[in-house]
């Protein structure tokens, strides 16, 4: 049972989802840990394009390499991105013009 609740709130769910998922009549252990792997695969998936990102970037910024602009975001979450760059263009920080000439 343990285990199960420290899977659980490795993916950031809180005790009472996890209580009430657990004690769930339709609860299948099996099911569980394949998706606990799934969503761990991603994320391993998702950490090892960063890392690659911050290589390319520390090597770019020795000027052993040419990165272009859009490279410096692989591995972030592009909605993210997208809700970043609209709360600078609200707020005013940067305009839109700015931000496509800075991107192509």
């Amino acid at each position: 049972m343990l285990q199960k609740i420290l899977f659980f709130r490795e993916l950031g769910l809180p005790l009472n989802d996890i209580q009430r998922i657990v004690n769930s009549s339709d609860f299948d252990k099996i099911d569980a840990l394949k998706l606990h792997k799934h969503i761990l695969v991603k994320n391993l998936d998702r950490t090892q394009v960063l890392i690659k990102t911050i290589d390319k970037t520390i090597s770019h910024l020795r000027g052993k390499v040419i990165m272009r602009d859009v490279e410096m975001y692989d591995g972030f979450d592009p909605k993210k991105q997208q809700e970043y760059v609209d709360y600078l263009v609200d707020s005013g920080t940067i305009t839109q013009k700015e931000i496509d000439e800075n991107i192509c």
